[in-house]
């Protein structure tokens, strides 16, 4: 098995711009949704919609973390399951 390969850091100069390469990255990777917290800032999506992908809210619990049964009924409904184990690079 050959070992991962990794690039070498990006640095950028703010979060959405961090976002932007995330989102161009896992779109280049065939994702075409992304699983976010209800509760969060609009910048952090908008990176994501530029891209094409659909944005699901997931309802969040009191303690502000994501409720498991809206985020395993989410999982659920998605059209590419999550791959546990894989990275790519």
């Amino acid at each position: 098995m050959s070992p991962v390969q990794q690039r070498p850091p990006v640095f950028t100069a703010a979060g959405r711009h961090a976002l932007a390469l995330v989102a161009r990255e896992v779109r280049a990777d065939g994702v075409r949704e992304v699983l976010t917290p209800r509760v969060r800032c609009t910048a952090m999506a908008i990176p994501f919609e530029l891209e094409g992908l659909r944005v699901t809210d997931i309802e969040c619990g009191p303690s502000g973390l994501l409720a498991p049964g809206a985020l395993t009924t989410a999982l659920a409904a998605c059209t590419r399951p999550p791959q546990r184990g894989a990275h790519r690079r």
